[in-house]
């Protein structure tokens, strides 16, 4: 239930990596689907910027959607990290199904630098090498789950480039990668300082490399 980046993309440049010139271009993607499709997955789409690798400027395309039935607080925010060539749209259908069989959690995603609709200073393939794509990820979901464990007073103004939706009790931080994003996934278990993920989803990773670095997470999570 991953989807076809094919069928979700609407009419508008997404970045790419031009392999043979070396250097990051864009491309125009058409086809028929209307633009208000990704309305269907997703609640929010907006665009935050975070001072990544080598202090380039990124200025991230984010998805965000909550299930619909608010009563209880956010339980769980499934981070989903799609793979190489592709773009959040992957998980269009995996987001619509959880938040439509979870009341109580929200799916996070968005563009990988290089990818989509996201924007970077970086230029060349040093924007696509794991260490800059860890840099750049790791700052941008500080920023994005800031709200959910560094609550604010009623009367202190809240941060626009962060999701509306607070709750008091802190949610489980639940980490889903495909491919090029379960590396980052396994990886970023470790870097991020504002919380420990409950829970790490991989699917189509290098399993030697994985398994290798799921191991360190385990003992730090032990610790």
């Amino acid at each position: 239930i991953m989807g076809d980046d094919n069928e979700e993309n609407d009419d508008v440049s997404d970045w790419y990596f031009d392999f043979q010139n070396k250097q990051l271009k864009k491309k125009t993607i058409f086809n028929n689907n209307p633009k208000q499709n990704r309305s269907l997955y997703f609640q929010e789409q907006k665009y935050i910027s975070v001072c990544g690798f080598n202090n380039d400027s990124v200025d991230f395309c984010t998805y965000f959607a909550r299930s619909k039935e608010k009563k209880n607080s956010l339980r769980y925010i499934f981070v989903l990290l799609h793979g190489a060539g592709h773009t959040s749209m992957s998980f269009a259908l995996l987001t619509r199904a959880l938040t439509q069989s979870m009341p109580e959690c929200a799916c996070l995603t968005f563009d990988l630098p290089a990818h989509g609709q996201t924007n970077s200073e970086a230029r060349d393939e040093s924007a696509l090498s794991l260490e800059a794509l860890l840099v750049d990820t790791a700052a941008l979901l500080e920023k994005l789950l800031a709200p959910y464990f560094h609550h604010t007073s009623p009367n202190s103004k809240s941060n626009s480039d962060t999701p509306s939706h607070k709750d008091v009790t802190a949610p489980h931080v639940v980490l889903v990668g495909h491919s090029l994003g379960g590396a980052l996934a396994v990886r970023l278990a470790t870097r991020l300082k504002i919380c420990s993920p409950a829970g790490i989803v991989v699917m189509d990773v290098v399993v030697k490399t994985t398994t290798k670095k799921l191991s360190l997470y385990t003992s730090d999570a032990a610790d």
